[in-house]
């Protein structure tokens, strides 16, 4: 039924695709304007952030939540100290990267 229903409005899910990929673009490179941050590249919906060891993902991660924003963090051995990022609407990512460079700057005035 699913499938059925995305063949019947399939422009629709096209440009939402589209728009999507748009934010998601935009978003890598707002976060790669961030000292300390590192996205890779993504072909998905969701982008994947390194960061540098002065940085902590599950402060940051935290510290977003308290405004609102959910991310999830990991710091195992496979993925030290990253952060996955979901792409959202430009209001959504606009008010991610605003939380996230506060609690960067934060961080770093605090070392």
């Amino acid at each position: 039924m699913a499938a059925i229903e995305i063949l019947r409005r399939y422009d629709e899910v096209i440009r939402y695709v589209d728009e999507l990929k748009k934010e998601r673009d935009l978003l890598i490179r707002r976060l790669n304007r961030i000292e300390g941050l590192e996205p890779y590249p993504s072909e998905t919906n969701f982008v994947l952030v390194k960061l540098d060891p002065s940085l902590d993902a599950e402060e940051l991660a935290k510290g977003l939540l308290e405004e609102g924003i959910a991310v999830q963090w990991y710091r195992d051995r496979y993925l030290p100290n990253h952060l996955r990022i979901s792409v959202g609407t430009r209001e959504m990512n606009e008010a991610l990267l605003k939380s996230l460079e506060a609690l960067v700057e934060k961080g770093r005035r605090e070392e």
